[in-house]
C-alpha cells in the first residue's frame, strides 16, 4: 500500500506559546507515567507487547521527563520545545511550524518512506515526476493536490 502522504499548513506559533504547550503536555505525560508505577495491570503496561516496563524503568523515565520539564520552565532547551509539540505539529528549521491537515492527506502513496520534505506545488510535481513509477495514485490525486497547494501555498508535505 505504501506510506502515508502527510500534508500540513503553516501556523504562527511563537516560542512562548510553544513552551506553554510543551509544559502542559509534559505535565500530563508525567502524570500518566506516575499512574503506571506500582500498577502492572494498567492497560498501557499490559498491552505493550514485548516491552517490559519494570518499576525501575518507569521511575527512571519519570525522572528524565521531570528534568526536561524543569529545564524548559527555566527557558532552556528551545530546540526540544520546538520539536516536541502536541497536535501533530512540526517545527522545520528555517521554515517554522506546520500542523497536519485533517482534510488533506494521502493524495498519493509511495512505498519507500522517502525523507523528502516538500514545500511547494512545484517541488511536489517534481517529486511525483521523479518517482512516478513508485507512486500509487488515487482517482483524484491531482485535483486534491491542486486544492491543497491553492489553499496552503506555503504548506508542507512529508511521508511516513
Amino acid at each position: 500500500m505504501g506510506c502515508h502522504t502527510w500534508c500540513a499548513y503553516k501556523i504562527d506559533r511563537p516560542i512562548e506559546v510553544a513552551r506553554k504547550l510543551f509544559i502542559h503536555e509534559q505535565e500530563n505525560s508525567i502524570k500518566l507515567w506516575k499512574e503506571l508505577v506500582g500498577n502492572p495491570q494498567h492497560p498501557l503496561r499490559v498491552n505493550r507487547g514485548t516491552h517490559d516496563w519494570t518499576e525501575e524503568f518507569l521511575e527512571n523515565w519519570i525522572k528524565v521527563l521531570e528534568r526536561q520539564l524543569r529545564m524548559v520552565k527555566k527557558g532552556l532547551c528551545n530546540v526540544a520545545v520546538m520539536n516536541k509539540q502536541p497536535d501533530h505539529t512540526y517545527y522545520i528549521e528555517g521554515k517554522g511550524f506546520f500542523k497536519n491537515c485533517e482534510d488533506h492527506g494521502n493524495q498519493f502513496r509511495i512505498g519507500t518512506y522517502p525523507p523528502d520534505q516538500i514545500f511547494s506545488k512545484e517541488e511536489c510535481l517534481q517529486f511525483i515526476e521523479k518517482n512516478k513509477d513508485k507512486i500509487r495514485f488515487f482517482d483524484k490525486t491531482y485535483e486534491w493536490l491542486d486544492e491543497f497547494w491553492n489553499m496552503y501555498p506555503d504548506g508542507y508535505m512529508h511521508f511516513g
